[in-house]
């Protein structure tokens, strides 16, 4: 098979060139948010994550409004407060997955909207204080729309759609975690082939990423040493383990019932699971993890030899999760060529020009994969670009502010005190703090440090540690961080606002853009 095209190899061409960084730029980026106002036209219905509403702009154009409800500490003993992960993993992937980033059967997200209040035309009487809007989609999920896909072709378009729509996330080291026919919207369209003999077709569109999360980040983020993050080439951190209870019973991969090791190829037996429900045109109901795998073994086996259709659901549902097919492997099904439907690519997702940060600003990539801090402008001819190894060693070595420093070996002190692993969770505690400094005036700066005069940094920690460790704290840990470090109580509410400050700050997407970026020393 054809490897995906390496983009970050591509720019490290002509990595010193002005000029190709700002054409990069506008070919790669993720877009700004319009911000606009919307008003609200009616419910179109609610779940555990919040509500979803039809509304309209100021151009008259309707939209589909997904309100998140808050997190409730209330409710959850256990709880910190502020937004929901569920919203801050969702608001995070699909501010990425947008504009020059986005894949046609990918839901892409037109913009997001915050702080509601009871005066605000969307906001009223509707719980939460996050919402996006994005397209609406008339003809609803899959789940509610078997009857209506009933040719061969029908259904061939609606396979490739989804296999292309995971291959998209999984070139990128994207899992989605929660495939099933509810979370895939269709949109109808009118089948121009006159010998097919279909008046429409229905293309799938993947919703709720609530559980998405990126499996290898140091693929699609900027690193300015070795061994910040894992290898992207490192195929073990694909099996790293996750959170065993996510997914619904019927579409959860074998590897995760029994609560092995899994990554990505869990998403393909989820899609062969939607596929078989689309085979047989009615959805599979299993309530229990292990009634759900013999169900399926039990369909499967009894599906017939030589068929296409049947061959590509067999190989997305076989149980070794080292011999189920990719996504790319899928669609090189006969099937799909057999109705003229083609493999597409797209350039992998690279976060720093996808969605760039004001302190980050002065950087470009180098070294294929791996990448440095270095001056735009001032490295313009060959014998410059040849120096790349030497411009990223000399960048490795400079002396670095002592009050970035110290703020570093902070945040590692935190993170070893309360046994946070994942290596991400301090990277992005500092990133965030930088972009916390930008609201503090330059007099008060050196406050964000003083723990005991101000809880800001150690919220730029609990929520690195919300949003990327695997075993989160509950809230007496989380009190206790509070008290060793800061000396202080911790505030739910004031932890909720500099919550959703450094949402804001950080353009929606929690991911850092460059880790290591001015405060790891040599």
């Amino acid at each position: 098979m054809t490897a995906p095209v390496d983009i970050h190899i591509f720019i490290s061409v002509l990595v010193s060139s002005t000029e190709y960084t700002t054409k990069s730029s506008a070919t790669m980026s993720s877009g700004e948010l319009p911000q606009e106002e919307y008003h609200r036209s009616g419910a179109i219905g609610s779940g555990s994550y919040g509500s979803v509403m039809t509304v309209y702009d100021d151009e008259g154009d309707e939209w589909a409004l997904k309100v998140f409800d808050d997190e409730d500490e209330d409710d959850d003993e256990d709880g910190i407060g502020g937004i929901s992960l569920g919203a801050l993993r969702e608001i995070s992937i699909l501010r990425i997955l947008r504009k020059d980033n986005a894949h046609p059967n990918i839901i892409a997200i037109h913009d997001v909207q915050t702080a509601f209040g009871e005066d605000d035309d969307v906001g009223h009487a509707v719980g939460g204080s996050l919402a996006l809007t994005m397209p609406l989609y008339h003809e609803g999920s899959l789940a509610g729309s078997f009857s209506k896909i009933t040719s061969k072709k029908q259904k061939a378009v609606v396979a490739h759609g989804i296999l292309c729509a995971v291959a998209h996330l999984h070139d990128n080291y994207i899992i989605h975690r929660d495939i099933k026919s509810d979370n895939v919207l269709l949109q109808a369209t009118a089948d121009n082939d006159d010998d097919a003999g279909d008046d429409v077709l229905f293309h799938p569109i993947l919703i709720d990423f609530s559980l998405a999360k990126v499996t290898r980040p140091g693929f699609i983020m900027a690193t300015v040493s070795d061994g910040l993050l894992p290898d992207p080439d490192d195929s073990t951190e694909e099996g790293q383990t996750h959170t065993p209870s996510v997914g619904t019973p019927t579409y959860r991969a074998p590897e995760v019932v029994a609560e092995e090791p899994y990554g990505l190829p869990s998403d393909l037996w989820s899609v062969g699971v939607v596929l078989l429900e689309l085979l047989r045109g009615k959805e599979i109901e299993a309530f229990k993890d292990k009634g759900a795998t013999a169900l399926i073994s039990e369909y499967v086996s009894k599906l017939p030899e030589g068929q296409p259709f049947p061959t590509l659901i067999r190989g997305l549902l076989e149980p070794d999760p080292a011999k189920r097919w990719t996504a790319r492997q899928a669609l090189q099904c006969p099937l799909f060529e057999k109705f003229g439907l083609a493999q597409s690519k797209h350039p992998p997702i690279y976060l720093p020009i996808a969605l760039p940060l004001d302190c980050e600003s002065d950087f470009v990539v180098e070294e294929g994969r791996r990448f440095a801090i270095v001056g735009l402008g001032k490295e313009n001819n060959k014998a410059d670009r040849k120096q790349s190894t030497a411009t990223k060693s000399k960048c490795n070595k400079a002396k670095l502010d002592s009050k970035l420093a110290r703020r570093w070996k902070t945040i590692e002190k935190i993170c070893s005190w309360m046994e946070w692993s994942n290596p991400l969770t301090a990277h992005a505690a500092m990133t965030y703090s930088r972009q916390m400094e930008e609201l503090v005036e330059e007099e008060d700066a050196g406050s964000i440090d003083n723990l005991e005069e101000s809880q800001v940094l150690l919220h730029c920690v609990t929520l690195a540690h919300k949003f990327f460790e695997q075993h989160l704290s509950d809230k007496e840990s989380i009190e206790g961080l509070y008290q060793h470090f800061g000396k202080v109580e911790f505030d739910s509410d004031e932890y909720g606002n500099n919550e959703s400050t450094l949402l804001l700050m950080m353009d929606f997407c929690l991911y850092p853009r460059v880790v290591g970026h001015g405060y790891i020393s040599s």
